[in-house]
């Protein structure tokens, strides 16, 4: 049987050193696939803040996110940065709410890399009501739909089904998933690389 769903979301900094070679090896994985994008948005989480410090370089990219700290990161290279208006949800430093959402859902994404909380055969999972409405969002309105997981979080559920397995098209982990996740991901078309560590 499936654990029950996790409701509480660790603090930033606990999420970026748990599993952290793992979420470094994904990051530079995920910073391979972005090459030659012009059009990239990053979600909110301590993977896409890894990347963000791999790709904040790339002049020719506008780089779209709704995470202060993402934006921060990439502050500090030369890619142009956009950031939605919208309210601030303060535990994640994430933008959301109505304004943020149809400033995005006018854009579209030659690739977008999602963070999750969890990943099971039914699909892919995260905390915040808030966010997800966001993630939703960069599924829909991308060429490319890259989910960013280590496999801690293969099997765990949490509060907010993001969406199922068939709405994204990569899988970027550093372990293979269990079989029963394994056969999910490629009955629904999903390509799996596994970063090595």
């Amino acid at each position: 049987p499936e654990a029950a769903p996790a409701l509480a979301e660790p603090s930033f900094e606990s999420r970026l050193n748990r599993n952290a070679a793992a979420k470094r090896a994904i990051a530079a994985a995920a910073a391979r696939a972005a090459e030659g994008a012009r059009s990239i948005a990053l979600d909110v989480g301590a993977t896409t803040y890894l990347l963000a410090g791999l790709i904040g370089e790339r002049r020719q990219a506008r780089i779209f996110t709704n995470s202060l700290r993402v934006a921060a990161k990439l502050g500090e290279g030369r890619a142009e940065v956009y950031l939605p208006g919208g309210r601030l949800r303060s535990e994640e430093l994430s933008i959301a709410g109505p304004s943020a959402l149809a400033q995005f859902e006018a854009l579209w994404f030659d690739v977008a890399f999602l963070g999750v909380s969890g990943l099971t055969a039914e699909g892919i999972f995260d905390y915040s009501l808030e966010d997800t409405e966001m993630k939703r969002v960069y599924l829909k309105r991308s060429t490319r739909r890259i989910v960013l997981c280590d496999s801690s979080k293969f099997g765990a559920l949490s509060l907010v089904q993001i969406a199922p397995l068939n709405a994204f098209d990569a899988l970027i982990t550093e372990a293979p998933p269990p079989a029963d996740i394994a056969a999910a991901l490629a009955s629904a078309g999903v390509s799996v690389e596994i970063a090595p560590v």
